[in-house]
């Protein structure tokens, strides 16, 4: 199975449970994982849980608990922009393989529940290893 493609299954597997208490459409049980997935995956947005149709949950309800410690550094940080190192941000939380990709930064994604609910977005500079926090209303 390609790498990314592993990896997100397995990003999705962990947030699904903490969707759950949230949303009880949500499905969390996986006995066949990640098989079972599929149909998630392929999902025609129309035939979506009536919350995502309504937009009723936002990325930040989609936070993956592996990235709090990436949430709670910059909930304490004060600054407009923030830039920190792959190492540096590898030790509050360890970085899948996918995250040397810039698909993986996107502000769009479950992961970016971490930093934007901290009030940031973020844009990789993959050959530096360094990622920019940007304040998310500064441009």
């Amino acid at each position: 199975m390609n790498g990314l493609v592993k990896d997100l299954l397995m990003e999705v597997a962990e947030l699904l449970p903490a969707l759950a208490p949230k949303h009880p459409d949500v499905p969390v049980d996986a006995p066949n994982f990640p098989n079972d997935l599929e149909p998630i995956i392929r999902a025609d947005p129309v035939s979506a849980p009536p919350s995502v149709q309504s937009g009723s949950i936002g990325l930040e309800d989609l936070t993956m608990p592996k990235y709090d410690a990436w949430h709670e550094f910059l909930k304490t940080m004060d600054a407009d922009e923030v830039v920190v190192t792959f190492a540096q941000l590898n030790e509050l939380a360890p970085l899948p393989q996918s995250a040397r990709e810039p698909l993986w930064w996107s502000n769009d994604n479950a992961e970016a529940g971490a930093w934007l609910s901290a009030g940031y977005t973020a844009s990789v500079d993959t050959k530096e290893e360094t990622v920019k926090f940007r304040k998310a209303d500064r441009t």
